[in-house]
């Protein structure tokens, strides 16, 4: 490499050691057996681990396992049944974790539709409720206002004093007013409620299909 001074210094590359004119390979093996847990074997510039027969190297390349070896098994046969094992272990954790998060989603799914379900239910019951007071004020006012007419048609052929029969439609009118007031109240809390009913319907359709979801999804995780 070049110096600050224009001229020119060598170093060793990694696994070597030396002035950088002479590098001569460093033995990992020689210093804690390069970490290795049963066979440290130096190469050039590198090491590399293995193990004993009846072993098997470690996913992190230093440590060794040991290998169970079957009645009429070979080592290679071994040593294959001992991957395949351990396939199957964590596929089988796999599969089991899977199953689990879609119980669980399904719990929650089921515990959201229960709610729904309760949820749509009071909203119809209150719908049903503000339609019948609804109702009940409607046909008051058609009352109110039938008195009304009747007052004004026992006014016009009443020989009473003008100031009478207007006394008597404006108590008839005030009367069938107010019961128009009221019959417009429930007509809008009637219609709130359908509209609350409504959202309630389609919160509760909502959490069928997540529920039908987490259902399936868990049958097929099974």
């Amino acid at each position: 490499e070049n110096s600050p001074v224009g001229s020119h210094s060598c170093t060793c590359n990694s696994g070597y050691e030396g002035n950088g004119n002479t590098c001569t390979d460093i033995d990992e093996c020689a210093t804690d057996n390069g970490g290795c847990a049963h066979i440290c074997t130096d190469t050039d510039g590198s090491f590399e681990c293995s193990c004993r027969a009846g072993y098997a190297l470690d996913d992190n390349s230093f440590g060794c396992s040991t290998i169970y070896i079957g009645a009429g098994q070979t080592l290679p046969e071994a040593e294959t049944a001992s991957i395949e094992a351990a396939n199957t272990v964590t596929t089988f954790f796999t599969a089991r974790s899977a199953y689990e998060v879609a119980s669980h989603n399904l719990d929650v799914a089921t515990t959201e539709l229960d709610d729904a379900t309760t949820a749509h239910d009071e909203a119809k019951d209150k719908t049903f409720a503000l339609t019948k007071a609804y109702e009940q004020a409607a046909a008051y006012e058609a009352t109110m206002k039938k008195a009304f007419d009747d007052a004004k048609t026992r006014a016009d052929a009443s020989d009473a004093s003008a100031a009478e029969r207007y006394r008597l439609l404006i108590e008839a009118e005030i009367a069938y007013n107010e019961a128009a007031a009221v019959s417009a109240k429930a007509e809008e809390a009637k219609e709130a409620a359908e509209s609350e009913e409504s959202a309630a319907a389609s919160v509760l359709a909502e959490a069928t299909a997540a529920k039908d979801q987490a259902t399936t999804a868990e049958a097929a995780a099974k």
